[in-house]
């Protein structure tokens, strides 16, 4: 509870310094287009959920990172679930998986054994994650079906 309200203080003071808004310049300037910048969100959620937890690490760049997508047109629910998806990969992805860590301690196993095991599981996951990224009905189909 006391990394997710460091987190939490922390994403407040990074909304009032104005850092979503230079973010979101710069991401204007580097990425031409939504998919583009989708790609470069996926690639650096997957790095940040390898290394951070995954509550502490959307209360500090959801903030930060949903303007710009927005300004990108891209649907805030569609970039949540994108966010969701990217950090879950990175709580089974070594070196600091949280989960990887508790499936270990279940099994009674070293971490290191379960590496060569995580192979099709990640191919699965990151076929998905760039399933949903690019196709949004897949995370908004129900959404817009049900309330047209």
């Amino acid at each position: 509870m006391l990394i997710i309200a460091a987190a939490a203080l922390f994403s407040f003071l990074i909304s009032l310094s104005g850092l979503p808004n230079a973010i979101g310049d710069w991401a204007q300037d580097n990425f031409a287009s939504a998919l583009t910048f989708l790609l470069g969100v996926n690639l650096l959620l997957l790095v940040v959920g390898m290394f951070i937890e995954t509550s502490a690490a959307i209360l500090v760049l959801a903030p930060i990172l949903t303007p710009v997508a927005i300004s990108y047109g891209i649907d805030p629910v569609h970039f949540g679930i994108v966010i969701v998806v990217n950090l879950a990969l990175g709580m089974i992805t070594p070196p600091l998986g949280v989960n990887l860590f508790a499936a270990a301690a279940v099994a009674r196993v070293p971490v290191q054994a379960l590496f060569g095991s995580l192979v099709w599981p990640i191919l699965v996951v990151v076929t998905l994650l760039m399933a949903i990224t690019y196709l949004p009905m897949i995370s908004l189909g129900l959404g817009w079906w049900l309330m047209p």
